[in-house]
């Protein structure tokens, strides 16, 4: 209920060290997730998109997000973005991102069994630190990040852990 709040009056910042785990991707980044038709999943108001517009080199580039105030904050950035809840609307495309957004979801597994549905591929990253204390909705555990993977029944191609920040950034390939 308090994130919904924050996100709605537009804001949306990291109190983490995202450039190391930015880092970590553009190291580790299987090159079949490069030149691809991205959507960021939850891009707030755009910051983190054009990260990881600039590491991803997609074909396209669009981001969703629920909150209008940060898809506005995300236009004014120059990212193609509008006003769609992941959970609820149906979603297509060739690879889904979600940098931080996961751990917001009412029902993270069914999410990801839809997201697995509507997407080729998909890339996770997701704080595996269950004290943080300035990370708004529920916080994983690796292993209960894991496990929320396995219920969804996705195949991870690579797991990235980037352990000085407790993250994980997870590559999934669609399974058909």
């Amino acid at each position: 209920m308090i994130e919904r709040i924050i996100y709605a009056f537009g804001i949306n910042s990291s109190l983490y060290n995202t450039v190391k785990e930015l880092s970590f991707l553009e190291s580790n980044l299987p090159k079949e997730f490069t030149n691809r038709d991205v959507l960021d999943i939850g891009c707030g108001d755009g910051k983190m998109s054009l990260e990881l517009k600039r590491i991803l080199l997609p074909k396209s580039f669009k981001g969703i997000d629920a909150s209008k105030f940060l898809v506005k904050n995300a236009q004014e950035k120059g990212i193609l973005a509008m006003v769609s809840d992941a959970e609820k609307d149906v979603l297509s495309g060739d690879l889904g991102i979600m940098w931080g957004v996961l751990h917001h979801f009412e029902n993270p597994v069914q999410t990801l069994k839809k997201l697995s549905k509507e997407f080729n591929s998909l890339i996770i990253r997701e704080s595996i630190d269950d004290k943080r204390i300035f990370e708004l909705g529920h916080r994983f555990g690796l292993g209960e990040l894991m496990n929320v993977i396995k219920k969804a029944q996705l195949e991870l191609v690579k797991v990235v852990e980037v352990k000085d920040n407790k993250s994980v950034i997870l590559f999934i390939r669609n399974k058909f």
